[in-house]
């Protein structure tokens, strides 16, 4: 069966700036949308450059969105295409402080898991040093500036899930 595509796509605006809730709102009005094309499956596209903290930002979602949006996105898919459901991650500018963080709540909450809010050492330790390796490879920068924007990025660095 041929499908008439021009008929069958949505576009919303997004405001710059938008934050969880007008995001969430929009988000639901999608999702109805969606439900009157009577899907047989969804494939959902998880990025994170909608993050309050990433380079390229434009929007400022936090974690606790992020949570709220993939509990959204889970009952829907439960009750509209049967749980048949593809998520890949994609998009975050700034993958080490929002994609792992937001990966792994969606992770938790399709699979239905309890997770602690905390960030393991080992990767807190991983950071750490991406952002000091990044900071000494800046040419021309004289070392006492290299050592105060390393302190102000380490700064940054979440410390919980959901921070």
């Amino acid at each position: 069966e041929r499908v008439d595509w021009q008929h069958n796509s949505l576009n919303y605006s997004i405001p710059v700036g938008t934050q969880d809730d007008q995001y969430i709102k929009t988000l639901q009005k999608a999702l109805l949308a969606v439900s009157s094309f009577n899907p047989d499956m969804l494939i959902i596209q998880c990025g994170v450059d909608t993050y309050w903290g990433d380079a390229m930002k434009t929007l400022n979602l936090t974690m606790e969105g992020y949570r709220e949006i993939y509990i959204l996105v889970d009952h829907f898919a439960q009750e509209t295409v049967n749980n048949q459901i593809i998520y890949t991650g994609g998009g975050g500018y700034g993958y080490r402080f929002a994609a792992p963080r937001a990966w792994t709540l969606l992770a938790s909450i399709v699979l239905g898991i309890e997770i602690e809010n905390s960030l393991s050492e080992a990767w807190l330790e991983l950071i750490h040093d991406a952002i000091e390796g990044a900071v000494k490879k800046q040419n021309g920068m004289p070392p006492a500036m290299k050592h105060r924007v390393a302190e102000d990025l380490l700064s940054q660095i979440p410390k919980k899930l959901m921070d």
